[in-house]
């Protein structure tokens, strides 16, 4: 099952989310800002950012599996006004199955047609996920050039 998070369940799942994007050494360079953790958890709690959770609930005892947290935002280019659902990151805590993956997938499309976007886009440099992402029809040929200007 895949769910996207309200602010209160936000704030439940925080030290979670808190402790993936802590670990997530794909996040883009853009990411890595000093008050990046409190940005992150300021942008899911005003709505400028959404948090959407991959999970089953285990039979035998009725707790939660954890597979996917999605951090995700909707992104107009200033310029060409295309609308994009941006991956800003994707957290694996436990390897779903092709099934779990393809849920998430086919529900972030659905959502993000629903709001007008013309593209799903994101920033890895994970191998797994480039091989996931061009397995379900992503183009992966695009790199992004960055370069640290502020000397730290």
């Amino acid at each position: 099952m895949i769910a996207r998070l309200t602010c209160d369940q936000t704030a439940m799942f925080w030290p979670i989310i808190r402790d993936g994007i802590r670990n997530d050494l794909s996040l883009p360079p853009a990411g890595k800002h000093v008050r990046r953790e409190s940005n992150i958890l300021e942008a899911l709690l005003s709505g400028a950012m959404d948090a959407w959770v991959s999970y089953e609930r285990l039979e035998e005892d009725g707790m939660l599996r954890l597979y996917y947290i999605v951090l995700a935002s909707i992104y107009t280019d200033s310029c060409t006004k295309n609308r994009s659902l941006y991956l800003f990151s994707i957290v694996e805590y436990n390897e779903g199955s092709e099934e779990t993956i393809r849920e998430v997938h086919d529900t972030l499309i659905k959502y993000a047609k629903g709001a007008n976007c013309h593209t799903i886009t994101g920033l890895s440099n994970d191998d797994k996920a480039l091989a996931i992402a061009k397995e379900l029809g992503a183009d992966i040929s695009f790199r992004l050039v960055s370069l640290d200007i502020t000397g730290g």
